[in-house]
């Protein structure tokens, strides 16, 4: 959204900011009054961020701000001489670039700051101005602008970049379910607010299994260390992972990290591994909030179901990768 502000997108919304809440500021300038939405609010308090990916490469100057935008090869020059420079170099802050260096003067200044900026404006204008427009840029790499906008690059570059857990193959992979992939993803971070973290932070919370009824509800016991959730898993899964079946959680993060399976065979693993801790985990909501409890095999069946519509799914979009799936899945249930 910024980035269609910044570089005047020709949209409807764009043409309403411009209109009503920016008619005569820069958007980087623009005080937050209470105007506007709750979205406008918050990407104004996004601007210090969002102006370190934001460059111009000046053509004709009509549509880029003097003082605000960042142009100038020494940076933004409010930034460097604060509102006193509007004085210093008699250039009010409503300012294009084209209108600044229309019968700019020379000026002696004191300060080295302003005698590089004197310079370097003394120098535009010895050059004629280009008749093109102004060109957005904005940051996709180290130094590196480009005049599109890329979220992946722009999401990447604030981000520090941690080590590759070995087990996210086996919760972000082909044709999984983002609901399962983003369950998953909270279980293996612990994230989940199972009983034992509620007790941390509430102590007459009642942090019994609601599975079992025996022991206090953790991640682990939970998948699959409880009596009703591996039931549930053994239905589905000794056939599918023979010598590798196991109900210890931290075995089983090792199994759906696996690679060297069969393309077909490790993708049910860890779809249906995926399938079944987020189908005990809407169970176990159901039955804190009242609802009458599923016996094992009623879960199996259902888990059983989305597992079948899913393959179904990939054969009918046409990759034909996981031929098999669907085979397999039927041999290891029966």
């Amino acid at each position: 959204m910024v980035w269609r502000i910044a570089s005047s997108h020709p949209s409807l919304w764009v043409q309403w900011i411009k209109t009503y809440l920016i008619p005569t500021d820069s958007f980087w300038s623009v005080r937050d009054t209470g105007l506007g939405s709750w979205v406008w609010r918050k990407l104004l308090k996004c601007r210090d961020l969002a102006k370190q990916f934001y460059k111009v490469e000046v053509h004709n100057g009509q549509r880029t701000s003097f003082w605000y935008d960042n142009w100038s090869p020494l940076g933004t020059l409010i930034d460097i001489t604060g509102p006193r420079g509007f004085i210093d170099l008699g250039i009010t802050s409503s300012k294009s670039v084209a209108d600044a260096l229309t019968g700019l003067g020379r000026r002696r200044h004191r300060t080295e700051q302003l005698r590089a900026i004197q310079v370097m404006l003394n120098s535009l204008c010895s050059r004629s101005m280009h008749t093109a427009e102004d060109i957005p840029l904005w940051k996709v790499s180290a130094d590196v602008y480009k005049p599109s906008f890329s979220t992946k690059n722009t999401w990447i570059q604030p981000r520090h970049a941690g080590p590759v857990i070995q087990w996210h193959r086996g919760v972000w992979f082909t044709h999984s379910t983002p609901k399962f992939c983003f369950f998953a993803w909270l279980a293996m971070h612990n994230r989940l607010a199972t009983g034992d973290r509620m007790l941390s932070w509430n102590a007459g919370v009642n942090a019994t299994c609601l599975l079992c009824q025996q022991s206090v509800e953790s991640r682990n016991h939970l998948f699959f260390a409880c009596r009703y959730s591996a039931a549930v898993w053994s239905v589905l899964t000794k056939g599918l992972l023979k010598g590798l079946y196991t109900t210890n959680w931290n075995a089983l993060v090792s199994v759906i990290s696996n690679t060297t399976q069969p393309r077909h065979t490790q993708f049910l693993i860890r779809y249906v591994f995926q399938a079944t801790i987020h189908g005990l985990w809407t169970e176990r909501n159901s039955r804190r909030h009242g609802k009458q409890p599923l016996p094992p095999a009623q879960l199996v069946q259902l888990i059983d179901k989305t597992t079948r519509n899913r393959l179904s799914s990939i054969t009918q979009i046409g990759d034909r990768k996981f031929d098999g799936a669907l085979q397999t899945w039927f041999e290891t249930r029966s």
